[in-house]
């Protein structure tokens, strides 16, 4: 149940108001889960303003979902926007924890430091790095690092995954991928190569 104006409606209800095109139901569905969306964000190192920008992007989601003709709601309201704000909330984190990886590399960079430094601060050039360097790593090194960064499995997941011996023979691989990373960062690319 939901309050509208003065009235409580469903979430049926809510639903068939929002397929004919009513805007209105929104707030009220924002009202009600900013205080669960604010609560898992801040508990999962995010501000508050985070957890407004993450609500009315699932809102969005939400908007475009139940305006399509086959979409049933199979959840409460609540349930399914915190739903969406959680996956986003973990693509953002997950997004940032990739970039970080770069930047981390980056700091460690003697030769041009400024220049890479300057480059860490644009995501989109960070992106663009790491795509370029992990290019050019082993296949085993690459899906090693992606397995571990990108979809964040644990090494013992990455050694079943992969026919690994065991958790620590990953962690030794994953080590030398992460310096050969490290090394190619250093060593193969200057500013010019993100200038194309």
């Amino acid at each position: 149940m939901a309050l509208f104006g003065r009235e409580t409606i469903t979430d049926q209800q809510i639903l068939e108001r929002m397929r004919s095109g009513d805007e209105r139901p929104l707030g009220t569905l924002y009202n009600r889960s900013m205080p669960l969306v604010e609560a898992y964000i801040l508990q999962n190192s995010g501000k508050k303003e985070d957890a407004e920008d993450i609500l009315q992007d699932a809102l969005v989601i939400v908007w475009k979902n139940i305006r399509k003709p086959d979409f049933q709601l199979s959840s409460a309201f609540m349930t399914y926007i915190q739903s969406i704000a959680r996956n986003l909330w973990l693509k953002k984190l997950r997004s940032a924890r990739h970039l970080n990886i770069v930047s981390d590399t980056i700091e460690n960079t003697d030769d041009t430091k400024e220049q890479y430094i300057a480059q860490a601060e644009d995501p989109e050039i960070n992106a663009m790095l790491l795509n370029k360097v992990m290019d050019r790593l082993s296949p085993v090194c690459r899906q090693i690092l992606i397995l571990f960064y990108f979809e964040e499995l644990d090494t013992s997941e990455i050694a079943v995954k992969m026919h690994f011996a065991n958790s620590d023979t990953v962690k030794s691989k994953k080590y030398q991928c992460k310096k050969k990373l490290e090394e190619m960062i250093k060593s193969s690319f200057t500013l010019d190569d993100f200038l194309e």
